[in-house]
């Protein structure tokens, strides 16, 4: 990927590790993958829209990872690229919560629906990376 971090980095503490990265292409995720690219992961995103310009990660696939056909899609696409998967981040955006900051959460804001619904559509897309960041 495209840019210089602004961050020490030791370009091989990832070398060889093959990471998936949901909303990969904007404000964290794009941070993330930034990130892991600069420490020599090879690294998938994924985006409900195109790639931006600018961006170029080892793979991309546009999919909603909402829906069991866009993680279907993913799934293959990341499969057939890398093989596998070392490392999941589900950066998956969106949120029901209420309108009102971070104190007016309850665990069902939290832990709730939202996080069911994604694990719901791809729980082997978990099951299929040893250590997922969620």
């Amino acid at each position: 990927m495209a840019g210089a971090p602004q961050f020490p980095v030791d370009a091989r503490e990832f070398a060889g590790k093959r990471v998936l990265i949901t909303g990969g292409t904007k404000g964290t995720g794009k941070a993330i993958a930034r990130r892991l690219a600069a420490a020599g992961a090879t690294v998938a995103t994924t985006a409900r829209s195109p790639l931006p310009d600018g961006q170029y990660p080892d793979v991309f696939v546009d999919a909603d990872v909402s829906t069991a056909e866009g993680v279907e899609r993913v799934v293959r696409a990341v499969a057939e690229r890398l093989g596998a998967v070392d490392l999941l981040v589900d950066n998956v955006g969106g949120s029901s919560a209420l309108s009102g900051g971070f104190a007016l959460l309850n665990d069902e804001n939290w832990y709730g629906h939202d996080r069911a619904k994604v694990r719901r559509h791809h729980p082997y897309l978990f099951d299929s990376a040893p250590h997922a960041a969620v």
